[in-house]
């Protein structure tokens, strides 16, 4: 796999988004839907698969209060701008949040859920002029329909709202990655330290914010920490919470994402910023580290074909701050993939219940564990081949992984589903 399919693998998975994704993606196409609409919707349905619809119950929408794919629909087409992709909302005033808010409790707006396993997210309206529908699939930018009265007019469209082929990851492997890392050229991946920067300063904000659920700020208090920090671990638990506060908070921030996630490209990346700033490494040391973070978090999330029922955060997200610490730190490829097998043997399991504040402090763990599988391995501490799922072979545990959540974990998104409308007191979700 040659440099140039690295990094357009980079590219087209590591890219800027505010707030949650999953409502996000909901205001995207809706606002794709908005951009050709003539006339003023009279009825919308909201159509995505189970782990959007999960992860939006309890997530606060960027800019906002409001929690719900109605809402985020009805501010993506009131105030959304598809050419701002994942950020479409970023403009959004306090009039256009009040008329969405309006048009909620007209009762226009229905959702629906998808059986199909595999991202999904289409707003189809009706107006006095028509039909019209925006359609996202498999991946948060990738846009597969944009019909008006049935007639796919995405062809005509070009920019950033136009579909984008994605790169294929087959033949990517975790000794490809490595090479990758330590052999392209530096000036072809100092993209990637402005997303460094960004979910740091992210952190810093989360740590500065007044609020009375900031797990940030508590996990600070609870260890006792100020900055500078005591140890890498401490500095990487309380920063990739921050974070997180803000992301899941529904704050003005925005944040790099990986692997289709705002969460993801925290927990990657800011365990590998905060030691990053605590050891005084270069700029080069830093960008190299985060490819291979970024890449390793990748591989994992393809590997698990995007299965929601696990936390990605933990065990991909993780997985890839571990290794690009271990490199960070000093260590070669080896210890960087010991740290994976640490990672996900320790991590192994860790379900997804749904976006929300609480995801601050869940990130924490794996951002603290992440950082402790590095440092084990680079003293040549790493989990034995044969516990648990656990292979010698880093490919091999994850894809023992594979197994265990795509057979094992299969019904999870059902059951907490289940558990989230019982205990939010909405309506059984409609078949």
């Amino acid at each position: 796999m040659n440099d140039d399919l690295m990094l357009d693998i980079l590219r087209s998975r590591v890219f800027t988004a505010l707030g949650c994704t999953d409502p996000v993606v909901v205001s995207y196409a809706a606002a794709l839907a908005a951009s050709v609409a003539e006339g003023n919707p009279e009825a919308v349905t909201v159509t995505v698969d189970k782990s959007t619809y999960k992860n939006a119950l309890r997530v606060t929408i960027p800019k906002t209060d409001l929690r719900g794919l109605d809402y985020a629909c009805a501010l993506g087409l009131i105030g959304g701008k598809a050419e701002h992709r994942l950020e479409c909302l970023k403009e959004i005033t306090s009039e256009q949040i009040d008329e969405a808010i309006r048009m909620v409790k007209r009762s226009i707006i229905k959702v629906r859920v998808k059986e199909e396993t595999g991202l999904y997210s289409e707003v189809a309206l009706k107006t006095g002029g028509g039909s019209v529908t925006g359609r996202i699939e498999k991946t948060y930018t990738n846009i597969t329909a944009l019909e008006v009265d049935g007639e796919n007019r995405l062809h005509k469209f070009n920019g950033p709202q136009a579909r984008q082929a994605l790169p294929g990851l087959e033949g990517l492997t975790l000794a490809a990655i490595y090479d990758f890392v330590e052999s392209c050229r530096l000036e072809k991946l100092l993209f990637l330290e402005q997303g460094c920067v960004m979910n740091l300063q992210a952190a810093r904000q989360g740590l500065k914010a007044d609020g009375s659920v900031f797990f940030g700020q508590g996990i600070m208090k609870a260890l006792g920490e100020s900055e500078p920090f005591s140890s890498p671990v401490a500095a990487a638990k309380v920063l990739t919470a921050a974070a997180s506060d803000m992301r899941m908070g529904g704050y003005d921030v925005p944040i790099t994402a990986t692997a289709g996630s705002g969460n993801q490209g925290i927990t990657c990346l800011v365990p590998i910023a905060a030691v990053a700033e605590r050891e005084g490494a270069g700029r080069e040391e830093l960008v190299r580290a985060a490819a291979l973070g970024h890449l390793v978090a990748i591989y994992i999330k393809d590997r698990l074909n995007d299965a929601s029922q696990a936390c990605g955060c933990s065990i991909a997200a993780g997985a890839g701050a571990a290794a690009g610490v271990a490199y960070l730190l000093g260590g070669g490829q080896k210890e960087a993939y010991d740290a994976v097998i640490n990672t996900v043997g320790g991590l192994a399991g860790v379900i997804c219940d749904g976006a929300k504040r609480g995801c601050a402090y869940k990130l924490s763990i794996s951002a603290g564990i992440a950082v402790e599988s590095a440092l084990l391995a680079l003293k040549g501490v790493v989990i034995p081949a044969g516990d648990g799922i656990v292979s010698g072979d880093p490919e091999k545990t994850v894809a023992n992984l594979s197994l265990v959540i795509g057979e094992g974990m299969a019904g999870v998104d059902d059951c907490v589903i289940k558990v989230l409308h019982e205990l939010s007191g909405a309506e059984k979700l409609k078949k």
